[in-house]
């Protein structure tokens, strides 16, 4: 696989047939073939090709692909960085119905939003790059 100068783990490639099954219920196997091709072509998908294939063998989700699945990491920037921590912590605060639990909450919440933005950001993409291994 090709690196894209981000040091993360390589994502595992994922069996075209495996895909093709998993899906075959809504679309037939050319539809599915052809639309990993296009993903490929447009740069979402590394694939594995086969001389006499019908199409890839396996695909590998890219950079660009993950960060739309897992939603990190970003190009974003440090204030998108920061807003959605704070707002995963409103959410969570509206969420809860303990008051002890609201209460860490709000504490946390208000801390976080006294930090500096580059500090904080800084400190989420290097606790993100730690659960994923880069």
């Amino acid at each position: 696989m090709q690196s894209s100068g981000r040091s993360s783990a390589p994502a595992i490639p994922f069996d075209t047939d495996a895909i093709v099954s998993r899906v075959g219920d809504e679309f037939d196997s050319a539809t599915v073939r052809r639309a990993l091709e296009l993903l490929e072509q447009d740069g979402w998908l590394e694939a594995e090709l086969e001389l006499g294939a019908e199409g890839p063998i396996s695909v590998a989700p890219k950079p660009r692909a993950l960060q739309l699945l897992r939603g990190w990491p970003t190009d974003a920037g440090e204030a998108a960085i920061v807003r959605g921590l704070l707002d995963a912590l409103d959410e969570a605060i509206a969420n809860t119905s303990d008051p002890e639990e609201k209460t860490r909450l709000q504490k946390l919440r208000g801390a976080a939003g006294d930090v500096g933005k580059s500090v904080l950001a800084g400190a989420i993409l290097t606790v993100g790059k730690t659960v994923v291994g880069g």
